[in-house]
């Protein structure tokens, strides 16, 4: 027995308004009992108060609630699928499935089956109109015994909401509420939808609540099941443990008409002057010869559209190519004073044109996020005669147009005798500001001559303070071991052993070199390895070790040893990498460009910093890619400078990500150890939406770091409603492995006959309406007239 509150009030406010009213009653009443004695002047006001409480209580509805419980009840779980998809209508259900669940769900009277007459006509097109999720509650709680009430009666019954991977337990307080008799109180049993359907999660919920063999898990739901393990192994399971698995199907097995975009394949980044080329995978099961425009729009504008046909068919695949130049344009020139954004991230919108006939638009528009690169990255490429090498990456280089090569050729092997200095194509920096606008240099055989002392404290600080990329490619003339060792010979990774050069006779990767993502040409560890041992060796071998703390990436064979080709370092804020030959050129042997150019594409990119996507004179920001999947984490990278423009060592630095102006997350950024002025941290567990980080750091002040980087969290609700029909062949695939039976909606209503065979037991409930009864007024009554009699023996009356 329990006291429960169903009223016009609920509990809160019912009480405090008794409360205030009962003691207003009692100071007002008070003061006709001054010249009482002391019990009189208390008894008195305290009748009348207690009166005008229990008076007041009745607006919130006390009840007496009975529960008596006969036998061994069973053990009942309902699991409720409240996902997106369950927002879906099926007005393409067959027609005599939508007439039997219309007369299941008490809409109409089992007699009422003529199709023509207008109440059945009424029935459908309400049933046409409801959403799943809507039909299903109304149908557990509707009508007076409602059949969660009929369930209730001989099972211990838990509800559920399958929430994505979560399984929320819904509350006794809210299941009265639902089911209360009243409208005043009626809520729903679905808050919210997820974006997601994981229907092990939801069932494993079952396994822990005990192994009792009357134990039945109901699942509602219309199997879209797209994420997590097999529904089917853990039903298997539940049976072994006793638990029965039912399913009910909610919805229309067959396919909805509808038009959906699956996803967008599309490179994450492109030169602003490149198009963004990339295909649209549609879902077209929209009627056969039905026009539709596929467009893709930055806001109201819009930046390509095509005109298609639907064909019904399924999957299809449309491909896409517009340019972006004038936008990101536009929108670079919107960034704040003393911020230069190097990538310009675009959030565009792919959509189609709604169909009259679709089940759901929901599916019908898909986020699009890359960024545009409005910095080409800057090569500088220094050799002292027209090898093949140099020929072969210049020419790479130079045919890509996100890169933007200066190629710089003097010496003895070339026309150009002595080193040009200047601006201009064909020179060398003419000052340090020039070669820090460089992203990569790569140094071949130079004479180091040609470059004064100063000039190689350049390239030193290049690496060590601008964070640049140095690649040393050797060669036979050794032009390399002239470098100064208080500058340019401070960054070698190597020494030279004096040994003779030699030919290998093949490649391989060193642990480290496996491990290291610029030279990944397979997916698989051995496959990759596999790959370099076949491509071909250098046939001039450079003898060199390797000096400490460096990093030998791949070693060349040779007859009963092997020696460092490849050999790599950290220096300062910047890395260099030494290759001791010049022969990858040999790497385009039947193949062109197919694996050199990929080669050098990584390892250039893996060698030169990363570029920041927004930078100011003191801070540069980068958080990775624009888009990034809900759980997916954000890494966040920033390069803080002095006043010097040296790395800021030992600073205390904080990321704020912002969300719709407020600040979403705040997060630490610690040290790079290896690499001096860098701060990096980590954002996780951020749901979908726009976010934008900025940095405050000891020692600075706002406008110093003004430089904000923006990212995407997207949402995945595309996959949810991927197919918007109900997988009746998964849900009687785990009512089988799980012991029980299969039905769909319109045998809803034989769910409590079907189910008695797993209790031996009742629940009987019933309730005392205290506020209608008549010992509630009798207890007011007497309070009253107790109170009368005192006062008029008192004489007040």
């Amino acid at each position: 027995m329990s006291l429960q509150f169903n009223g016009l009030l609920p509990l809160w406010l019912g009480l405090s308004l008794a409360v205030i009213m009962s003691l207003l009653s009692f100071r007002y009443y008070r003061r006709e009992t001054r010249t009482l004695s002391d019990r009189l002047r208390w008894l008195l006001p305290s009748l009348r108060s207690a009166a005008f409480l229990l008076t007041v209580l009745v607006l919130a509805g006390p009840v007496l609630h009975h529960r008596t419980i006969v036998g061994e009840p069973g053990r009942l779980d309902l699991y409720l699928d409240g996902s997106a998809s369950m927002q879906l209508t099926d007005g393409h259900m067959a027609a005599e499935r939508r007439l039997a669940a219309a007369i299941s769900h008490g809409w109409l009277d089992p007699s009422q089956t003529n199709p023509d007459d207008p109440a059945v006509r009424a029935a459908i097109a309400m049933f046409d109109q409801t959403p799943r999720w809507q039909r299903l509650e109304q149908a557990l709680t509707g009508g007076r015994p409602s059949l969660l009430q009929q369930l209730q009666e001989r099972h211990e019954v838990r509800v559920l909401l399958l929430q994505g991977s979560q399984t929320v337990p819904v509350s006794p307080e809210l299941l009265s509420k639902v089911t209360a008799p009243t409208d005043a109180t009626q809520q729903s049993l679905f808050a919210e939808f997820a974006d997601a359907t994981d229907l092990s999660t939801g069932l494993q919920a079952a396994s822990g609540s005990g192994t009792r063999r009357d134990a039945v898990a109901v699942l509602l739901t219309d199997g879209r099941h797209t994420q997590g393990d097999s529904p089917i192994e853990t039903a298997r399971e539940l049976a072994a443990a006793g638990t029965k698995v039912v399913t009910v199907s909610i919805g229309a097995a067959e396919e909805p008409p509808d038009l959906a975009i699956l996803k967008l394949e599309h490179p994450e980044s492109v030169f602003r002057r490149d198009q963004v080329r990339g295909v649209a995978v549609l879902q077209d099961r929209g009627p056969a010869g039905a026009p539709f425009v596929l467009q893709i729009r930055q806001g109201n504008e819009v930046l390509w559209q095509k005109q298609e046909t639907a064909t019904g068919t399924g999957e299809r695949r449309i491909e896409f190519a517009f340019g972006v130049e004038s936008l990101v344009e536009r929108l670079a020139g919107q960034s704040a004073n003393g911020v230069t954004l190097n990538a310009v991230p675009l959030a565009l919108t792919a959509s189609i044109a709604p169909l009259a006939s679709e089940t759901s638009t929901a599916n019908n528009e898909a986020s699009l996020r890359l960024a545009a690169v409005v910095q080409r990255q800057r090569v500088l490429l220094l050799d002292g005669r027209s090898r093949w090498e140099t020929r072969y990456l210049r020419n790479l280089f130079e045919r890509d147009e996100q890169w933007e090569v200066n190629a710089v050729l003097a010496g003895p092997g070339v026309q150009q005798h002595e080193l040009l200095r200047g601006a201009e194509p064909g020179r060398f920096p003419e000052n340090r500001d020039q070669l820090f606008g460089y992203d990569l240099v790569v140094l071949g055989e130079l004479d180091l001559a040609l470059l004064s002392a100063a000039e190689q404290r350049w390239l030193r600080d290049f690496v060590e303070l601008r964070g640049g990329g140095l690649i040393l490619l050797d060669g036979q003339r050794g032009e390399l071991r002239a470098a100064d060792p208080e500058s340019l010979g401070a960054l070698l990774p190597v020494s030279w052993t004096g040994g003779p050069v030699s030919a290998a006779v093949g490649l391989q990767l060193t642990d480290r070199g496996a491990a290291d993502a610029m030279l990944k040409l397979a997916a698989e560890d051995q496959q990759n390895r596999a790959f370099w041992k076949q491509l071909p060796p250098p046939q001039a071998l450079i003898p060199v070790q390797a000096l400490p703390g460096t990093e030998v990436l791949v070693e060349a064979e040779l007859a009963g040893s092997v020696q460092p080709l490849m050999v790599s370092r950290r220096y300062g804020a910047g890395r260099v990498l030494y290759l001791a030959g010049d022969e990858t050129w040999r790497w385009r042997y039947k193949t062109a460009d197919l694996w050199h150019q990929r080669i050098w594409n990584q390892i250039a990119r893996s060698v030169m910093a990363r570029s920041f996507s927004v930078s100011s004179e003191f801070l540069s920001v980068d958080t990775g890619p624009v888009s990034y999947q809900p759980g997916q984490a954000v890494e966040v990278r920033i390069r803080l400078q002095d006043a010097a423009g040296k790395p800021a060592v030992s600073a205390t630095v904080d990321a704020l990500v912002w969300r719709g102006g407020q600040v979403a997350a705040a997060v630490s950024l610690r040290a790079d150890d290896n690499v001096p002025g860098i701060y990096r941290g980590r954002v996780t567990g951020l749901p979908a939406g726009d976010y934008e980080v900025s940095v405050q750091a000891a020692g600075y002040s706002a406008e110093a770091l003004q430089a904000r980087s923006s990212f995407t969290v997207t949402a995945t609700a595309a996959a949810e409603l991927r197919d918007g029909s109900a997988n009746e062949g998964l849900l009687r695939q785990v009512a089988e492995a799980g012991g029980g039976q299969f039905l769909r909606e319109e045998d809803l209503r034989r769910l409590p006959e079907i189910l008695s065979v797993y209790t031996d037991g009742r629940i009987v409930e019933s309730d005392t309406l205290l506020w209608q009864s008549y010992w509630w007024f009798l207890s007011i009554l007497l309070l009253l007239t107790m109170e009368w009699l005192l006062r008029r023996r008192a004489g007040l009356m």
